[in-house]
């Protein structure tokens, strides 16, 4: 008995064709400008929050420094409020009067919201009296600035 093996030739099929290899590239460069565009937006949001941080810790700073300088029956709040701000010399080993420490704390205030957020448009600080004298003050502290995308 005698068999005869033949083998045929696929010459349809020998690989990746052009088509499909540039088809993979075009797959893949979507993904990483995707990919790439993830990274901005995050990097945008970090830098919002970082700001927003900003913002918070100053404010913080601004309302113990009025509560270490209150002054009798909470008048000193008042001067905060109206926000005079000139530089007092108030400077560590200094003695100040309250109402120069008030004007210095502003200052000083002022200067590092400015010094940290370039876009400052404006810092404004309330106190109100509480309903009942000598009950305690509600202050607010606003500021505002422009972020890096332009929003306020």
């Amino acid at each position: 008995m005698y068999c005869e093996l033949q083998i045929k030739k696929f010459s349809h099929q020998q690989g990746f064709t052009m088509l499909e290899a540039l088809l993979t590239l075009f797959v893949l460069t979507i993904g990483v400008l995707g990919v790439a565009g993830l990274q901005i937006q995050g990097m945008r949001s970090g830098g919002m929050a970082m700001q927003r941080t900003i913002v918070l810790m100053k404010s913080q700073e601004i309302i113990e420094r009025m509560r270490l300088n209150r002054g009798v029956d909470g008048q000193n709040l008042a001067l905060y409020a109206a926000g005079v701000a000139a530089d007092g010399s108030c400077n560590s080993g200094t003695v100040c009067d309250s109402q120069t420490q008030v004007a210095h704390d502003l200052f000083v205030w002022q200067q590092d919201l400015a010094s940290m957020l370039p876009t400052l448009n404006g810092a404004v600080i309330a106190a109100v009296p509480g309903p009942v004298p000598k009950s305690p003050y509600a202050v607010t502290v606003t500021v505002n600035w422009t972020a890096n995308d332009g929003s306020a």
